[in-house]
């Protein structure tokens, strides 16, 4: 907690004397700062007439419109309000006092004084003519005059007196101290403040200061502040109007049109140069990084990018030092360092090299590329070595050392290991240098020799900006990124100093000594550090200072002991004797609402009430606490709305005391008296009238109840009487119920043993099956020989009644045609598939079934989208003979849920269903239905295993193992294939349409060396490879028919070449009835159902793919040969033949010129343009200009298979300047837009 001090009068009076030592050092300028608060932070009006002190520290200030009272953190504002008597007479506030009892008293209008009763309420007292005086007399009473006529205020009223109650002014006149040297100054107020300076406020020329320890003798002597709208701390008007002392030292100005402006106390001590301002409007706007003085004293001020400013006293301002090779390269402008030798030098460092301006003005240039043992450009430090008389340079890449006797760099041992570390700062302690690096903490240079000091060995931070050795101690203080670290050579580190130790910020860009302090600049402000306590004192950045960021390099002391720091937005620079490091605690008040201050409160069980901290400067490091006496003995802190409350305090007298954490002797402490009263519930006949009221009150109940009871004890009686007959029934009932169940339990276990009896006969099997045939086709075809012998057959209803018993059978059917398709399996073949695919496909066809038959189906599949190699063909015979047989004995309207996971390369399958027949009749099916062994025989060649549960419901859990496999490359994709790359030219073009992650199977039963398989699941993209490219045959697996199916199947019959039918093959494992004679009719000729033999399928293939393959070649024989291999000979061609040759080359070669036309073909040709459209009909019977688009159609269609280019520059690139004519042929062409093809 920072102690409170008052500052001596000797400090003072260095203050001032060495505020007056800075001012000279760069020319008169407006020194105090102030701080305005306008009606943007809350005044009423920005017009004051009046400034005047509360009792309480707040000040009350008169104004234009309104009076308002402020405490340091917001104005309460009072005006005149026709609803409420108790407010002021008006809003204009012409003047205001407080007398001998701290009562307040405002002239709120002409013929209108008024008195505060309570905090914001008033009395008003009203005259018929204008009061002309209101203040004080000589005895201290309120007086006024009215008219000529005297009146005092006495016993609540306002008198009349005599002439000696006359009001008296009480101020002391020094007006003819500062109208002698300015005689026609309009003096508005004047104040003599606590420390002796004159203060005059002016209404034209702003305000003027005479300082105690200066004679009046010329106009030099006053100090004048005026407006400047570049500067955040100046006035706001040229209009003062009123002056003040606050009770901290403040003194405060009441401005017209400028609302209220308060000088800091310390402000005077802070000196500022900021190139914001008109004062310095040379200098550039942007962040000062080095500060130094030539020998002269002159002020030097490198900046980040323009270069070095030097302040000359003869012309009163900054001057820019001419760097001439900065005209070439503006990294010379780019200042990091500024240092004066012992010489007289002035050294400059920047991001190109060093610049030495020697005493008499030459300017010296090193640059970091051509000096010899300078170790780089960019330097950040330079500091003198008077034992080896040189001077050592901070390189951002090494040390460099410049010898004072011979005037050049020289080389040193150990420079070579310092090449790879950026220097920020170089100190010499302890017959040592000390290097501050970027990243590698700091460096310990001695005798060629490097230690380390980093974050390993306790560095807060290895990116450390600023070191300062302590003489006293030799002690090193170090600035890093982390905070302070103060460390001791051969001890080890002493102290770290963070946020937590009470800086603003971490980030410790400067370090300079005072005598008592080490201070520090940092990116959020300024703060000292006792250099015996390390106890840290912090300056709010917002009272004086250039900005609460400074930056890094930018700190200088001079020989005087004065510290400069700078930042983003100037420089500040100051003596440390010369500041204040003490806070103003503020002024504490309780108060409630209604009352006023000290007058006694009563409540009925709780306190509350406002704490009024009175504060107009920051200070970080109080706090209010508080507590009430006698109910607690500790103090407790204020929360942030200052609002005290205590609930169901117990009766009695407290006193609530508030006070500063600082003041520990409690000098000030606000207190309130509470008198809780003792409440009636409390006093002793309160209680015996309670217990008399509870006796009476007991015996009246007491007999109340007893009747109740007794009727109550009745009726319960009979109630339980007639539940024991209920309970008897019912448990005879349930007797008889529980014989019945056994009765048929017995029956259903002489069942059971006759069936597993029947089962152990070989015989019954046979009669059982003879049995299952006649129930599943006697009923249908009896009843379709009943519809032939009554001659329905012509009625509509009746033929659809017919198709429905047939296809019924016709299942049946195919049901037993795939038992016994599964009996002839050939070896398990392991595919690729998707599980998530798989198995959603599987549900798909599986949601059909359970919808004709109004069964609810719910399934969850976490099961990723990798690539799994399994035998795919048998996964899908069994899912349908085992769901095939799960549905057939599920009722109506019950539920099937489905589960799959995935774990350790296997896939499990939860099913679960509440079917009532299918969990009575489960144990049969597993024992006797064929399916069900078919799907277990097949569950067995894939490795898999199966459990079931018919306890309460159905419960079946099948887990099948899988491996992981890469995504298959070794088929051709349509949309990644280049057919002139990728395609082995001397095998059959196979497309094998279907879904990807079955396909894969179908690959491997048809893959061989001779077939080039190409894979596709989108028909459409599909209709452009079978109309340009020789495809021998076409696969369908498992495909549904849609429309992008008819459109494939459409352009296959029209690409059919000579009219020669391309084979289409379809393969499916189910397929439903109706199915096959839809496909025929689009043209598919061949059906094969999986499994199949697998010699069988590549023989049926391949036979009638040479079959067709042998017809084409009978009727090319005649046909024009095309003109892809350009080397080809052409001697059996006509002339015209070979024309059109030509011409199809030259359109090759063209196309993608936009330009180019039939004309300009014919003219190649050097044929006539009709000749060319006779020549193109006549051989390939098309025009050429069709001929044209096609070709670059064909190009456009390879640039969007490769996926390089976008739509519009394939187009460009095809000779198309429309995209959209483009995009229209290309659809009209290919059946899709270029950006569905793509």
């Amino acid at each position: 907690m920072r102690p409170l001090r008052i500052i001596p009068g000797h400090m003072r009076c260095f203050a001032l004397s060495f505020c007056l030592c800075l001012v000279a050092l760069v020319g008169g300028a407006q020194n105090i700062k102030f701080k305005t608060y306008t009606v943007e932070h809350g005044l009423s009006n920005n017009s004051v007439n009046r400034i005047i002190n509360d009792p309480s520290g707040g000040l009350w200030i008169a104004t234009w419109d309104g009076l308002n009272f402020f405490d340091g953190k917001s104005f309460q504002v009072f005006k005149h309000d026709p609803r409420n008597s108790l407010s002021l007479a008006g809003n204009y506030i012409y003047d205001l006092f407080t007398d001998q009892s701290g009562t307040l008293w405002v002239k709120s209008s002409l013929t209108t004084v008024s008195k505060q009763t309570a905090f914001g309420e008033f009395e008003n007292y009203s005259f018929e003519q204008e009061v002309d005086e209101f203040g004080l007399n000589r005895d201290q009473m309120v007086a006024l005059r009215v008219g000529g006529i005297h009146y005092i205020y006495a016993d609540g009223r306002f008198v009349k007196g005599r002439e000696s109650d006359r009001v008296q002014s009480g101020k002391i006149s020094y007006g003819k101290v500062i109208q002698k040297h300015f005689p026609g100054i309009q003096l508005k107020d004047q104040l003599r403040d606590n420390q002796g300076n004159l203060w005059f406020a002016s209404t034209t020329t702003g305000l003027f200061i005479l300082p105690f320890n200066e004679d009046d003798g010329d106009q030099g002597s006053f100090h004048n502040y005026t407006v400047d709208a570049s500067d955040p701390y100046s006035l706001r008007s040229n209009e003062v109007y009123a002056l003040h002392e606050d009770v901290f030292g403040n003194v405060w100005l009441g401005l017209k049109d400028g609302g209220l402006s308060m000088a800091y106390k310390n402000s005077r001590s802070i000196n500022s140069i900021s190139p914001h301002s008109k004062r310095f409007s040379e200098l550039p706007l942007e962040t000062i990084r080095a500060i130094h003085q030539d020998k002269a004293g002159n002020l030097l001020l490198g900046f980040y990018n323009s270069g070095v400013y030097r302040y000359d006293k003869n012309k009163g301002k900054f001057m820019e030092l001419a760097i001439e090779p900065a005209r070439s390269n503006s990294d010379w402008k780019r200042i990091r360092s500024l240092f004066r030798d012992s010489q007289g030098s002035v050294w400059i460092g920047t991001y190109a090299g060093l610049v030495r301006v020697t005493d008499s003005g030459a300017m010296h240039y090193f640059p970091g590329e051509g000096t010899p043992h300078l170790m780089s450009g960019r330097n950040y430090d330079i500091v003198e070595d008077p034992e080896e008389n040189s001077l050592w340079v901070a390189c951002w890449g090494g040390l460099s050392k410049f010898s004072l006797e011979s005037q050049r760099f020289v080389p040193f041992e150990g420079q070579e290991k310092l090449k790879s570390y950026h220097i920020r700062k170089i100190v010499r302690s302890n017959d040592a240098l000390w290097l501050a690096t970027e990243n590698n903490g700091v460096i310990r240079f001695r005798g060629a020799a490097l230690e380390f000091l980093t974050y390993a060995q306790g560095l807060l931070d290895n990116s450390v900006y600023s070191l300062l050795p302590d003489n006293k101690t030799g002690d090193l203080w170090i600035g890093t990124l982390g905070g302070i670290t103060i460390y001791r050579p051969g001890v080890g580190i002493l102290r770290q100093i963070t946020e937590k130790s009470g800086l603003f910020s971490q980030l410790a860009y400067g370090l300079l000594a005072g005598d008592k302090h080490v201070w520090v600049s940092t990116t959020k402000g300024i703060a000292a550090i006792d250099r015996e306590t390390f106890e840290v004192t912090v300056l709010p950045p917002e009272e004086g200072w250039q900005s609460g960021e400074f930056s890094e390099g930018a700190y200088y002391k001079n020989e005087r002991g004065t510290l400069f720091f700078a930042g983003v937005k100037g420089l500040n620079y100051f003596h440390p004797k010369a500041l204040d490091l003490s806070f103003d605690p503020p002024k504490i008040q309780l108060r409630t609402v209604k009352n006023p201050p000290g007058t006694e409160i009563k409540y009925p069980s709780s306190i509350k009430a406002d704490v009024q901290a009175i504060q107009f400067t920051a200070n970080p490091y109080n706090r209010i606490v508080y507590k009430l006496e006698p109910l607690e003995t500790e103090w407790k802190t204020v929360d942030p709305t200052y609002t005290i409350r205590y609930e169901n305090v117990p009766p009695g007298s407290y006193r609530l005391l508030a006070k500063n954490e600082s003041d520990t002797a409690g000098l000030q402490v606000a207190s309130l008296s509470v008198d809780i009263p003792m409440p009636f519930w409390k006093s002793p006949f309160f209680w015996t009238l309670l217990i008399c009221t509870v006796f009476l009150l007991f015996i009246q109940w007491r007999h109340l109840h007893n009747r109740r009871q007794r009727v109550k004890l009745q009726s319960l009686i009979d109630e339980r009487t007639k539940t024991i007959e209920e309970q008897k029934k019912k448990l005879m009932e349930i007797n008889a119920s529980l014989d019945r169940k056994n009765r048929e339990i017995s029956v259903q276990k002489s069942q059971l043993l006759e069936y597993h009896n029947q089962q152990k006969n070989p015989d019954f099997e046979i009669e059982k099956f003879k049995k299952f045939v006649l129930n599943q086709f006697g009923p249908p075809l009896a009843h379709i020989k009943k519809d032939i012998d009554m001659g329905r057959l012509g009625q509509k209803e009746v033929q659809e009644d017919v198709s429905t018993h047939i296809n019924a059978l016709i299942r049946e059917l195919r049901d037993w045609e795939k038992l016994s398709v599964l009996d002839h399996l050939e070896e398990s073949t392991a595919s690729l598939t998707v599980l998530s695919s798989l198995y959603e496909s599987l549900t798909h066809e599986l949601r059909g079934q359970l919808l004709a038959r109004q069964i609810q189906l719910t399934y969850d599949y976490q099961l990723g989208d990798e690539w799994v190699s399994m035998d795919v063909l048998r996964v899908k015979l069994f899912f349908h003979c085992l769901f095939r047989e799960l549905i057939k004995f599920m009722e109506k309207h019950s539920q099937l849920t489905i589960k799959a996971s995935v774990s350790d390369q296997i896939v499990c399958i939860q099913t679960r269903s509440n079917s009532n027949i299918l969990t009575a009749n489960f144990q049969q099916i597993m024992d006797g239905s064929l399916y069900m062994r078919s799907a277990q025989r097949i569950l067995a060649d894939l490795g898999g295993r199966m459990e079931f549960s018919s306890e309460g419901s159905v419960s079946l859990q099948v887990c099948i193992p899988f491996v992981f496999a890469e995504n298959p490359h070794g088929t051709l994709t349509w949309e990644s294939m280049e057919m002139e790359d990728r395609v082995v030219l001397d095998r059959f073009n196979v497309v094998i349409l279907g879904n990807r992650f079955e396909t894969d199977g179908m690959v491997k039963l048809i893959g061989h060396d001779k077939v080039n398989l190409i894979e596709e699941e989108n028909p459409l993209k599909l209709v452009s490879l079978v109309q340009h490219t020789a495809i021998d045959a076409l696969i369908l697996y498992n495909v549904k028919i849609s429309q992008p199916l008819l459109d494939l199947m459409q352009s296959v019959k029209e690409s059919n070449e000579s009219n020669v039918a391309l084979p289409v093959l379809y393969f499916y494992e189910l397929l439903e009835y109706g199915l096959q004679e839809k496909l025929a009719d689009l043209g598919v000729g061949t059906f094969i159902q999986l499994p199949s033999s697998v010699e069988y399928i590549k023989k049926k293939l391949h036979g009638l793919i040479q079959a067709r393959r042998r017809y084409l070649e009978e009727r090319k024989q005649h046909s024009l040969i095309p003109m892809s291999d350009e080397n080809s000979q052409d001697d059996h061609l006509t002339p015209n033949e070979r024309l059109i040759r030509e011409a199809l080359r030259i359109i090759k070669q063209q196309y993608a010129d936009p330009n180019f036309r039939v004309e300009s073909l014919s003219s190649t040709l050097g044929i006539s343009k009709i000749k060319c459209y006779r020549l193109f009909k006549e051989v390939l019977d098309t025009s050429p200009s069709d001929m044209i688009i096609k070709l670059r159609l064909q190009k456009a269609e390879q640039l969007l298979q490769k996926k390089k280019m976008n739509i519009s520059e394939v187009g460009f690139e095809c000779g198309f300047n429309d995209p959209k004519y483009f995009s229209k042929l290309f659809k009209k062409h290919y059946g899709a837009s270029p950006r569905g093809f793509a």
